[in-house]
């Protein structure tokens, strides 16, 4: 690769592209193949030019490139739109990911050889069975996948949601009881009135098991912990600040939509800020 080269490849990665050098063109299908049921593909096209081919055109080419449809291969990273690059000529190995051609139809598995030397293609997806090959069944290896490239990689909302939540409760669960009323009796000299607790108790929702519906819970276990502090909160005082932007995560805070202004609202977010540090402190 000559420098020039190089240094538009910098520049196209900057970009945001992933340029690939090949020493010749690799030609693109536009019918795609079926990471699923096995599918026709029929005549195949190539996206440079208007000629159309005869599927046999898809087993004659030594190298070439075709985009994936369906969800068969997605445990194995392979999903709708990705664009796979095929090796054709090859002697399959377990573990290949293969384009197989079987009466007529095509299709994207993997390949694995049991104990008894039994051939067989395998869906990286529970909701698809396994394909035994032989026995009469008429198939040809049109290649091995060699790369996948992403097509605009996306991710399901409702999955990152999930994850999200599962960290959020292992987090809530390494948060010990101990720990809490460490972090109450801590931060108890920044209270100077009952209902500046009220930052404690919105830190203590966001960050453990305890819910909005259980401020006389919070209480109690706060006049436990230091029954000595002449601020103790009550369950009123409390509900009267979980009002305007205030019912809303501590870091949604917003001073001009506060039950309270100026430094007061400053000394709320002080004394939550200070009840994290407690309470996620290594």
């Amino acid at each position: 690769m000559t420098e020039e080269m190089m240094e538009l490849f910098g520049k196209l990665r900057q970009a945001g592209f992933e340029p690939v050098w090949h020493e010749r063109h690799i030609p693109f299908y536009i019918n795609p193949v079926h990471c699923g049921t096995l599918e026709e593909v029929g005549h195949v096209c190539r996206e440079d030019d208007d000629d159309w081919y005869g599927r046999d055109e898809i087993e004659r080419t030594r190298q070439y490139q075709i985009r994936a449809i369906g969800d068969s291969m997605k445990d194995a990273g392979i999903n709708a739109g990705d664009v796979l690059t095929v090796l054709s000529g090859i002697t399959p190995m377990e573990g290949d990911i293969l384009l197989v051609r079987m009466d007529d139809r095509f299709a994207i598995k993997a390949y694995y050889e049991d104990n008894d030397g039994q051939a067989w293609l395998v869906p990286y997806n529970d909701a698809y069975k396994p394909i035994r090959l032989g026995n009469g069944t008429d198939y040809r290896v049109c290649g091995r996948v060699t790369a996948v490239t992403k097509n605009n990689p996306r991710v399901s909302s409702r999955d990152s949601l999930r994850r999200i939540r599962n960290m959020k409760e292992e987090e809530r669960r390494e948060i010990t009881q101990e720990r809490v009323e460490s972090a109450i009796f801590d931060v108890s000299p920044l209270v100077r009135n009952s209902r500046q607790w009220y930052a404690v108790f919105r830190k203590l929702v966001e960050l453990t098991s305890l819910g909005m519906a259980e401020m006389e819970e919070f209480c109690d276990l706060v006049g436990s912990v230091v029954p000595g502090h002449g601020h103790l909160p009550t369950a009123d005082e409390l509900q009267r600040m979980a009002v305007q932007s205030f019912v809303r995560p501590s870091r949604l805070w917003d001073k001009n939509d506060a039950p309270v202004k100026g430094k007061r609202f400053d000394d709320y977010v002080k004394i939550a800020n200070r009840t994290e540090e407690l309470l996620t402190a290594a």
